[in-house]
């Protein structure tokens, strides 16, 4: 696109030079044809233009036209499947992705009424691993919400591990057990 402006500003500062020759239509540039157009239709025939005149109009009308993704934009996309093709394709995939969907988000919406923080965790881990099968089933996942997906597994999964290691008080020997019961339970 840069190369384009360059080339637009080089013809208009060379239109606005004293070298500048399409009054006697020898220029190779778009003008000429403009001002030939013109002569025309004044009734005075000009001389026409070489034929190297016109070509190298043509070059410089043909690279304003082009557009620098046109060569990829014909390029199909190849489909960037997460799981290989035969199985997203398979009829009980088919007929099991809306399950797993609604499952996921029942999970996810349940993690509202629920007041233990351990179970909201694990129902959060579930409904997310859930989402995270659903994208990667499709024959073109969205990338995004698979990532994020992903993501909240791990924080969720983490979270957990954190209040069972929490909730857990380990191995206690016969004395620190008496002294745990008496003092906190």
């Amino acid at each position: 696109m840069t190369a384009l402006r360059n080339s637009r500003s080089a013809v208009t500062a060379f239109h606005r030079s004293s070298r500048h020759h399409a009054a006697t239509n020898q220029c190779p540039c778009p003008c000429s044809r403009i001002r030939i157009r013109a002569s025309a239709t004044a009734a005075t025939a000009p001389p026409s233009p070489s034929a190297a005149a016109v070509a190298a109009a043509q070059s410089i009308l043909n690279k304003s036209s082009e557009t620098p993704f046109a060569a990829t934009a014909s390029q199909p996309k190849k489909h960037r499947n997460v799981l290989p093709l035969d199985l997203v394709n398979s009829p009980a995939v088919r007929t099991a992705l809306p399950v797993i969907g609604n499952v996921s988000y029942a999970l996810l919406a349940s993690g509202f009424v629920m007041t233990d923080m351990l179970t909201l965790r694990t129902a959060l881990v579930g409904g997310y691993t859930g989402l995270v099968a659903f994208h990667a089933l499709h024959e073109r996942p969205l990338r995004i919400p698979l990532k994020w997906s992903a993501l909240f597994i791990a924080l969720n999964a983490g979270a957990a591990a954190m209040l069972i290691a929490d909730r857990w008080c380990g191995t206690l020997s016969d004395e620190e057990e008496v002294l745990y019961d008496e003092h906190f339970s």
